[in-house]
C-alpha cells in the first residue's frame, strides 16, 4: 500500500493513459468529474469547499491540466458535490452518492436512493435544472433504473461490502448507450476481474 500522494499519481496516470486511449480510438472524449467521500482530506465529509479540498478534486484538475492541449478532450470538474449535463438531449445528475444513507429490510439500499433521487430533483428542478437520470457510485453494488444508474465497485466485493450485508458481486463499472432518438437504450456492465488470469476463478 502506498502513500496518499502516491495513489493520486498512480490514478491519474492511469486515467489519463485511459483517456487517451480512449480519444485515440473515438476520436473525441467527454469527461465529467465529481468529487466522492473517500478522498477527503477531512475526518468527516463536509460541504463547504468539499471539492476543492479533495484528493479526487486534485486527480480531476491535474488531468484536467494537462489534457488542456488535447483538443479531442473535454474535461469538466464540478465545484461542488453536483455536475450537470446532457447527452443526445438526455439530461443528466452526477453525483458520488454519499448523500444518501439509511436503508433496511427488504427494499434495502432502494430507499434512500428514492428518497435522494426525490430530494435533488425537487432542488434541481426549482433551480432550473431538471434532469432525466442520475449517475451515481458509493454503494458498492450495480443497480439500473428508469431514472437512476448506480454503478458497481470497481475493486470488487470487499470488507466494506461484507459489513454491509451486500449481495457478493464482482467489480464491475456502469456502461450504457445513449441514443439521440430514444436516450438511454441499453445497459451493460463492464466486468473488470479475469478469473483465470486473476488465479481465483
Amino acid at each position: 500500500v502506498g502513500t496518499t500522494t502516491e495513489s493520486v499519481v498512480w490514478v491519474m496516470e492511469a486515467l489519463l493513459a485511459a483517456t487517451k486511449m480512449l480519444a485515440d480510438h473515438f476520436g473525441r472524449v467527454s469527461i465529467e468529474a465529481v468529487v466522492g467521500n473517500h478522498g477527503r482530506t477531512t475526518k468527516k465529509p463536509r460541504a463547504k469547499k468539499r471539492a476543492q479540498d479533495s484528493y479526487d478534486g486534485l486527480v480531476y484538475r491535474l488531468m484536467a491540466r494537462e489534457l488542456a492541449g488535447d483538443e479531442r478532450v473535454t474535461m469538466r470538474v464540478a465545484a461542488g458535490s453536483d455536475a450537470h449535463f446532457t447527452v443526445y438531449g438526455t439530461r443528466y445528475c452526477l453525483t458520488h452518492g454519499d448523500q444518501f444513507r439509511g436503508g433496511s429490510g427488504i427494499s434495502g439500499v432502494l430507499a434512500p436512493l428514492m428518497l435522494g433521487v426525490h430530494r435533488k430533483r425537487r432542488r434541481d428542478a426549482a433551480a432550473g435544472q431538471s434532469w432525466d437520470s442520475m449517475v451515481m457510485g458509493h454503494f458498492h453494488q450495480s443497480l439500473f433504473l428508469r431514472d437512476l444508474i448506480v454503478g458497481g465497485a470497481v475493486v470488487g466485493y470487499n470488507e466494506y461490502a461484507y459489513q454491509a450485508n451486500l449481495p457478493p458481486e464482482e467489480a464491475r463499472a456502469a456502461m450504457w448507450l445513449n441514443s439521440p432518438e430514444r436516450g438511454i437504450t441499453t445497459y451493460m456492465p463492464v466486468h473488470l476481474q479475469d478469473r483465470v488470469a486473476e488465479g481465483w476463478g
